[in-house]
């Protein structure tokens, strides 16, 4: 499935791809935009892949593949987020995977995280958490390339807890 810019004001919101389907930017945009507080959305078993972006990107250059801020809460189980870029002249990139602000939650059990990086200045290619807190367990992050954190970049306040995470 190609999206175009998805704003999801839901509590309570699973999206179950049973391994089949996925979100994909098809390398023209944003993959998924969770805002708001209130917001809880899990994606199980899913596929989110190809987002990009650019110095036009809705919201600034900040997560390819997803953005959660303001309150909001992804969860992601079993779930793959794969291959975002972000290009452009002068570019400063921000978690291209996945950013997470504000008060944003991000939860990440037995996932993958991988071949995220761009042009530019490039920080936490996998996750970049602004003001957030982020917690993984048994997730695989390999392959993002970046200025600065490659797999996680933490800033201002945030939160971070790990267990059983493979970096590379």
């Amino acid at each position: 499935v190609t999206t175009s810019v998805t704003r999801v004001p839901l509590a309570g919101f699973t999206i179950d791809g049973q391994d089949l389907y996925g979100l994909n930017g098809g390398g023209a945009q944003r993959c998924l935009y969770v805002d708001r507080a209130g917001t809880d959305v899990m994606l199980k078993d899913l596929t989110v892949a190809s987002g990009h972006l650019s110095a036009g990107s809705y919201g600034g250059i900040k997560g390819g593949g997803a953005y959660v801020g303001n309150g909001a809460v992804l969860t992601l189980q079993g779930s793959t987020v794969s291959d975002c870029t972000a290009a452009g002249s002068n570019l400063t990139a921000y978690g291209i995977g996945i950013f997470v602000e504000n008060d944003g939650m991000l939860h990440v059990i037995e996932s993958i995280i991988s071949g995220h990086g761009g042009e530019g200045r490039v920080y936490g290619a996998g996750i970049y958490a602004r003001s957030a807190v982020v917690a993984v367990s048994a997730v695989s992050m390999v392959d993002n390339i970046a200025t600065q954190g490659g797999c996680v970049f933490v800033t201002k306040s945030s939160s971070v807890w790990a267990s059983f995470v493979d970096l590379f």
